[in-house]
């Protein structure tokens, strides 16, 4: 039921053709490479260690995973996603589900970034 509600909004939203909005996978070895990079793991420690207001920001957000990767390493996180009730609204409900909330707060957000 979940995927035909997500495809029809998403055809709402991107039109009908089957290639408009689609999404690729990141999978956590691959984005936690990418952060182990020397160019990047200074800025990943610095962003883990600080109070500040600093953020990753992930447009296109889905269902909101990167954000849940960015949140293991320590790093507040916010994702921009178009498709509002199946992707943000779930990705929402899901942390709420599993207590996730104090970690990710506000981390799903709707809208076109």
């Amino acid at each position: 039921a979940w995927l035909a509600q997500y495809n029809a909004e998403k055809a709402r939203i991107f039109g009908p053709e089957p290639k408009s909005g689609n999404y690729g996978e990141t999978f956590f070895h691959a984005f936690r490479e990418v952060l182990a990079r020397p160019s990047l793991a200074s800025l990943a420690d610095d962003l883990a260690a600080s109070d500040s207001a600093s953020e990753a920001v992930i447009m296109g957000s889905a269902l909101g995973y990167q954000c849940l990767f960015f949140a293991a390493m320590g790093i507040r996180c916010v994702g921009y996603e178009m498709i509002v009730d199946n992707m943000v609204g779930v990705a929402q409900a899901t942390a709420r589900k599993h207590g996730l909330d104090a970690v990710l707060g506000e981390a799903f957000r709707a809208g076109d970034a």
